[in-house]
Formats: C-alpha cells, structure tokens, sequence
C-alpha cells in the first residue's frame, strides 16, 4: 500500500513538472541583513523581511524609536535650560562663578547660605585638608537670601531629573534597538525557506512545494 502511495506521489510531480511552463523561486532572507538593519533602525529588518511594508511590527518598531528620540531629545534640551539658569542664578544671587566648578561644589552652594558656614563646618567635622580650598576667594558665595538659595536648589534638583531622564531615554533607544534586532532576526529564521512554485496553464491545477533549510 505505501508502495502504491510513493508511485503516486512521484507521478503527480512528475506531471505537474511536465505541465508548469513557469517556476517562481522566492528568495530567502538573511538573518544577519535583518539584524543589522534593524539595529541600525527599529522596525527596519521587520520591513525587509516584508517585502517592503511598514505594517505591523515595523511600523510598532520605528513609531517607538520616533517617540524615544523626541523624549531623549526634549530631556537635553530641559537639561541645559536648567542647569544654565541655576548658573545665572548663583552668579546673580550668590556672586560665584560655577562655570569651572566640579558637581560636588554646585551641590555645595545649595545646602549653605555662605562660604563661611561651610568652612565652620569643616572646621567642627575636623576636615583640615579641605580648609584651604573652602577659603579660596574664587570658592566663596553668600546668597542673597535663603529663597533665593532654595531657588537655586529646586533648578539643580531639576537639571538632575533630566540628567536621569535622559539616561532612561538612552537605555530605552539601545534596548528598542535590540529587541528589534532579535525579533528580525528571528523572524529571518523562520522565514527562511526557498518555495517553488509550479503553476499549471490556466484551468489546470498546480502544486506548490516549500522546502526549508
């Protein structure tokens, strides 16, 4: 019986072989090509492996890099907005310079009114070796006022928002990248397969095989 079934088989192809007066390959898709383009753009290797398209994945892909971009791009912008006005301020309402000055400083200014109290400071902590630069004439400040010096800290707490913000954003742009990447490349795997097609003149039936590899 299975003798008579692998006959059969064998005649059908054979007839539909005789027949086909068109074959059509379809192409096989690079895993690797997908994983590049889609690492180099989200959704990218998703729009290779279909033919093209922007729908579906790709179209999730690339719309999601689009939003991260603006997020990451407004965070910088809000950054620099920030951290210039807490410099005007200090130059304005304390009379210190923080162009050349580390963070530890910046955040310094902000939890005393004066140079001098920070110096009394150090002075009861016994922290002798930070005397000398605390007293330095290009260290010293005295606000104006304590609103003006919690001004000051409420635009440092908000240029560290955006700091942070802006590395979340980072991370989010890498990881979209490579989630994109993987499913493509994936998707390239699965799809990966040479179908030949043998389609019969009009009014004839045809067959179609699909092999993997």
């Amino acid at each position: 019986m299975k003798k008579n079934s692998s006959w059969s088989t064998f005649i059908v192809l054979l007839l539909c072989l005789v027949h086909a007066p068109n074959i059509e390959a379809q192409a096989t898709k690079k895993s690797s090509e997908a994983f590049a383009k889609s690492l180099l753009l989200p959704g990218w290797g998703q729009q290779y492996l279909q033919n093209g398209s922007w729908q579906g994945k790709a179209s999730a892909f690339i719309a999601s890099d689009a939003g991260l971009w603006l997020g990451f791009i407004s965070s910088l912008r809000r950054h620099n907005y920030y951290t210039q006005t807490s410099y005007s301020h200090a130059q304005i309402q304390a009379g210190v310079s923080l162009a050349d000055k580390d963070r530890a400083f910046m955040v310094r200014i902000g939890n005393y009114n004066r140079s001098e109290d920070y110096v009394f400071a150090l002075e009861l902590a016994r922290r002798w070796s930070q005397i000398e630069a605390a007293q330095d004439p290009k260290n010293a400040w005295a606000w104006s006022s304590t609103d003006a010096r919690a001004q000051y800290s409420t635009l440092r707490d908000q240029a560290e928002a955006m700091r942070r913000q802006r590395i979340l954003f980072t991370g989010l742009l890498v990881g979209n990248r490579l989630l994109s990447a993987i499913a493509a490349s994936r998707g390239a795997r699965k799809a990966n397969k040479t179908m030949f097609q043998f389609s019969a003149p009009d009014g004839k039936p045809s067959l179609g095989i699909q092999l993997r590899f």
